[in-house]
Formats: structure tokens, C-alpha cells, sequence
């Protein structure tokens, strides 16, 4: 991205690209219930098929027509070798140790709402479906108000990892201290909302410690890690 879009700050071209699949994450689910009243299920899982294979076309015929030189480095080193590069940069960099550790923290949050708003929302607070949908829907536009915002306005990257994670613990604290559906809702929103907005901090974190040359070695290493919690 910073080579596709180099007028454009690398904070800026996340922001997009998070706001086009936070999108995707709403309008799938919707025009999938919608078909669903009129077809059976075995016609949506070849459409979702279809969709797919129609992504990976539009995706080679850009590569081919748009002309835009990536500049990739390739390397043929082995998978232990990969590896070996990938956690030096982890020890050489201090940087990346810190956002590692904070993502593992965020991840262990974020799974917990994850797991069990459900159970909670239809279960505990007796909301119905219709009520998570709309939580669901409306963590979604939370998010992509946060990414717009992020577009638009330039944060220090410090200060945007310090409000993403405050935050974040905060939707957590909320999501937990009442029995009260509308607190257990704000504490959501506040988590699902700006994990978005950590996402863009680690990522930008990482795309400027880490060389071009090792940078997919490193990235799949360090989302290995963080996705272990």
C-alpha cells in the first residue's frame, strides 16, 4: 500500500482498506439473510463460491492492467531460515517486542466478548436475536466512524496506540462491572470500535521498523504470536 498510494499517508491508506472490510463484514451478512428468505441454502455456499473466485480474477486482472510496480524483493530461503530472520528483528527491535505484548493483551480482551456476547446478550440480558443483530451492526458502524475519522485526521502513532488501548480496557471494565444491558453495550462498542483503530497503530508500527526485504517473514511470526492468545 505505501507503494500503490504513495501520496497518501500509510495511517490513511489502512484506515481505508479497514473500512472497506469492516463494509464487507456488514453487507455480507445482510444481502446473506436477504437471499436467504428466497433461496435455499445450497444456492448461497456456490454465490459465496462464486464471490470469492470473482475477488481472486479482479485481483489478477488489476495486477495486469493497472501497471503499478509493487517492488517486492523475493527471497528463496528456507521456512527455519524465514523464521530465524523473523524473530532477530523481534529481538533487535524494541518496537516490536512492545506491540507484540500489547497485542496479546488486546486479543485476550477482545476474545472474551467475542466468545460470550451471545450467551449474554440473548441469554443473560433475555435481548432476543434481533437485539444482538443490532449490536453486531452497530459495533460495525462505530468502527467505521473511528476508521473515517482516522482518515481524515492525523494522530501522533504514540498517541493513537495510547487511546486505542485505554480504551479498549475501559470497554472491558464497563462490558464487565454492570448487570445493565446498556453498560454491557457501551463497553462493547468501546472494545469492538477501536480495535480497529489498534490495528492500524500496530500495523504502521510495523511497516516502519521492520526492512521491505523481511517484512512478510516478520509480519506472519508476530500475528502467530499475537493470535496465540
Amino acid at each position: 500500500m505505501p507503494t500503490i498510494f504513495p501520496q497518501y499517508s500509510y495511517t490513511r491508506t489502512l484506515s481505508y482498506s479497514q473500512i472497506a472490510d469492516q463494509t464487507g463484514m456488514v453487507l455480507g451478512p445482510v444481502l446473506a439473510a436477504l437471499l436467504l428468505e428466497t433461496w435455499a441454502w445450497q444456492w448461497m455456499v456456490l454465490t459465496s463460491a462464486g464471490i470469492f473466485l470473482l475477488a481472486d480474477v479482479a485481483m489478477v486482472a488489476w495486477q495486469r492492467w493497472s501497471g503499478i510496480k509493487t517492488g517486492s524483493v523475493r527471497q528463496h530461503v528456507g521456512l527455519t531460515q524465514s523464521v530465524g530472520i523473523a524473530l532477530g528483528h523481534i529481538r533487535a527491535q524494541a518496537q516490536l517486542k512492545k506491540i507484540i505484548t500489547l497485542a496479546v493483551g488486546v486479543n485476550l480482551i477482545i476474545g472474551v466478548p467475542l466468545a460470550t456476547s451471545a450467551a449474554l446478550v440473548i441469554g443473560e440480558h433475555a435481548a432476543g436475536k434481533d437485539a444482538y443483530a443490532t449490536l453486531q451492526v452497530a459495533g460495525a458502524l462505530v468502527t467505521i466512524a473511528i476508521l473515517f475519522f482516522l482518515a481524515r485526521v492525523i494522530l501522533p502513532i504514540w498517541l493513537m496506540g495510547c487511546v486505542a488501548y485505554l480504551t479498549i480496557a475501559a470497554g472491558a471494565l464497563l462490558s464487565t462491572w454492570s448487570s445493565d444491558l446498556v453498560v454491557y453495550v457501551a463497553g462493547f462498542l468501546l472494545i469492538v470500535g477501536f480495535d480497529k483503530m489498534f490495528n492500524v497503530y500496530m500495523r504502521s508500527v510495523r511497516q516502519r521498523v521492520i526492512p521491505v526485504a523481511d517484512f512478510g517473514k516478520a509480519v506472519g511470526v508476530i500475528t502467530l504470536l499475537n493470535n496465540l492468545s
